[in-house]
């Protein structure tokens, strides 16, 4: 969908629908068998797992997963587009992640054709005032509110700029709500208009994850949900007065790659 297409019609149709994706995911909660659980080699993925497409349809990341003629896929979890803010590196509110977006166009370019390739872009949900839009708009809004579905709009579309100008190698999926890696401590502080939290939520964050955010984060997962190695994650390039971390490399992620095709 072009950017310029994301109309107050489809922001309706995004409301409606994370409510109701949110409520099916608390439904099956009691089968989940990783509630409360730090996904990393060796788990499965939450048949519950949800994301939304750039029309804010929802997909189940296990759907995603099963790709014919292809055995592995990689999960890239990032942040995603500036919402038109000029606090942003190449368009995208995370430093961190637009230097990862280098090694995730390349390991597109060179795996395309033999891998499967999912990119889910994360909003600043915990500085949307310093982008211009109403403190924690993301959390602390219900879905129908006029502020939220304004910052989901700005959201998506600067995600969409990205890929227009090969920031970002293809269109990406969404977790506006931060659900995929939110820390159990921000969970306890949301509000109700929130809406309930799926047993999956925040299973793709690193139990000893200190930053706010997480990401970025690349996961090698095979058709059936399984997480084939240990996630990497945990790059941090700019590290605003903290460490600078570098955990891996385009040839650490390359080399498990043609380990596992082989």
């Amino acid at each position: 969908m072009n950017r310029r297409e994301f109309n107050r019609t489809a922001l309706q149709g995004v409301a409606l629908l994370l409510a109701g994706v949110v409520d099916a995911a608390q439904a099956d909660a009691s089968s989940d068998k990783n509630n409360n659980f730090h996904y990393r080699k060796g788990s499965i993925i939450s048949e519950q797992v949800v994301i939304l497409d750039a029309q804010g349809l929802p997909h189940h990341l296990r759907d995603l997963l099963r790709v014919p003629g292809k055995k592995l896929n990689i999960l890239f979890v990032f942040g995603g587009g500036a919402m038109g803010s000029s606090r942003s590196t190449g368009g995208i509110w995370c430093p961190d992640s637009f230097e990862d977006l280098h090694i995730y166009r390349t390991l597109l370019d060179n795996y395309g054709d033999r891998v499967g390739f999912i990119a889910v872009a994360c909003p600043p949900v915990f500085h949307s005032k310093s982008m211009g839009f109403v403190d924690r708009v993301f959390l602390d809004y219900p879905p129908e509110a006029v502020n939220f579905k304004a910052a989901l709009a700005a959201f998506i579309s600067s995600t969409l700029t990205a890929v227009e100008t090969g920031i970002i190698p293809h269109q990406p999926y969404f977790d506006p709500r931060f659900r995929m890696l939110m820390s159990p401590q921000e969970q306890e502080s949301l509000p109700v208009a929130y809406g309930s939290i799926p047993s999956w939520q925040g299973a793709f964050r690193a139990a000893d994850e200190t930053q706010s955010y997480g990401v970025p984060n690349f996961w090698m997962l095979g058709a059936q949900g399984e997480v084939l190695v240990e996630p990497f994650r945990g790059n941090v390039y700019h590290p605003h007065g903290g460490t600078l971390k570098i955990n891996y490399s385009l040839s650490d992620i390359r080399s498990a790659i043609e380990l596992a095709l082989g």
